[in-house]
């Protein structure tokens, strides 16, 4: 299977690439800093599907053009808008199209396990503080907006404060961020009732090496896959 690796330069891609041999995958390298748009369209005529680790606004320019080829697109970046979100869920009608901001297995089961615990401790107030590195471009990480969906689903709805300011609502589910020196990746969800007990979930990363080979086995496992709808970690361990 041919893969690109779009976004090959960057610190997922590399690691991306130095693991893609254990999994009998070849690698076809694409570097968008120095190339653009028409040299991708171009390079994706010879591959079996493309990994995206870029950034919002190229990401979508790309998967465009892959959804054109109908070549299948895995894309680990974050940073979407609600409005280039919709338009992900449009191209994945007609084409294999794939988005997750996390794409670790062990990550995704962790955060099953948080919303299995949101609906067993249902009156309990729910807090998320998550921990990247002070390189780390986006504040909330995709990671902690998927944790507190899930949250939110499992407890119908319940709304989401990102960054809050000043006193807490009853029923929110707030999220908070800190930066600190090289921190992979720390997601601690807190648990606490007034009368009861306080208790917390936490995940550490041990580094990219999980997201990377997670997004090869996504890819592996998306070019068997049907259009029809914008395709996430909930599909791929079903």
């Amino acid at each position: 299977m041919r893969l690109l690796i779009n976004g090959i330069s960057g610190k997922m891609g590399r690691v991306i690439k130095d693991l893609a041999p254990n999994s009998q995958v070849e690698i076809v390298g694409y570097d968008t800093q120095n190339e653009g748009i028409e040299t991708f369209k171009q390079i994706i005529q010879s591959v079996d599907a493309v990994i995206d680790f870029t950034c919002a606004d190229y990401a979508l320019d790309c998967a465009l053009a892959a959804a054109n080829a109908k070549v299948p697109f895995i894309t680990g970046t974050t940073g979407f808008s609600d409005n280039q979100m919709q338009q992900l869920q449009s191209l994945a009608t007609h084409s294999i199209i794939f988005s997750s901001f996390n794409m670790s297995v062990e990550m995704n089961k962790f955060i099953r396990l948080c919303a299995q615990a949101a609906r067993d401790f249902s009156e309990y107030d729910c807090e998320i503080v998550e921990h990247h590195h002070n390189q780390k471009l986006d504040v909330i990480s995709g990671t902690a907006k998927m944790i507190a969906n899930k949250i939110a689903e499992a407890r119908g709805g319940a709304s989401i404060v990102l960054q809050r300011e000043g006193k807490r609502n009853p029923g929110e589910i707030g999220v908070t961020s800190l930066r600190l020196g090289s921190v992979f990746g720390i997601h601690k969800i807190y648990f606490s009732k007034s009368g009861s007990g306080t208790f917390e979930l936490s995940h550490e990363s041990s580094g990219r090496n999980e997201w990377a080979q997670g997004a090869i086995d996504v890819a592996l496992w998306a070019v068997k896959q049907q259009p029809g709808k914008l395709l996430n970690m909930d599909d791929f361990l079903a």
